[in-house]
């Protein structure tokens, strides 16, 4: 899953109830709140705005700070194990049979379109992709995954190899 200009979305209101949450207040909020921004063209500039949304670009701050916005994520989904870097979340389940995995699929993909809305972060859909492995083969066709209006496509890989670990 890939939130759309995930960086420059975040919430401040939000974010501040969220640093709030893990003990984080006082001047570290300021520095937010107070960020102003200006284009300079050719010896003309814009005027000057108030900057709402958004983390520190290029920054050391920005990336821990916008971790600090999505880590309240992973409690959102119920089912699958969830894994998050930067502005991707990668989630696996598994399950008995294709059906009920993407029955599963379904739910985690509502909870996760829920937990964006109240959080005013988009996911682009065009880049996020589900993929069905298998060890028996599949015959289609797959029911559609949701996300919101959207649907997230299906994508095949296919491989060469396989290992299995076996712990006795």
């Amino acid at each position: 899953m890939d939130f759309r200009k995930a960086f420059d979305t975040v919430d401040h209101t939000i974010l501040q109830q969220k640093l709030q949450a893990v003990g984080i207040s006082g001047n570290l909020y300021d520095l937010l709140k107070n960020r102003h921004q200006f284009a300079y063209i050719n010896g003309a500039s814009s005027k000057i705005r108030i900057v709402e949304y958004g983390v520190p670009p290029g920054s050391l701050l920005g990336p821990r700070l916008f971790k600090i916005y999505v880590n309240d994520l992973a409690r959102s989904v119920k089912e699958g194990w969830r894994f998050l870097f930067a502005d991707d979340t990668t989630i696996y389940y598994i399950g008995d049979n294709v059906e009920s995995v993407v029955d599963s699929l379904n739910r985690i993909a509502s909870e996760l379109y829920q937990w964006c809305i109240e959080n005013k972060l988009t996911v682009n859909t065009d880049k996020t992709e589900a993929m069905l492995i298998t060890a028996k083969p599949f015959v289609g066709p797959l029911r559609k995954l949701g996300f919101g209006n959207d649907d997230i496509k299906f994508v095949n890989a296919s491989c060469s190899w396989a290992f299995t670990l076996t712990i006795n």
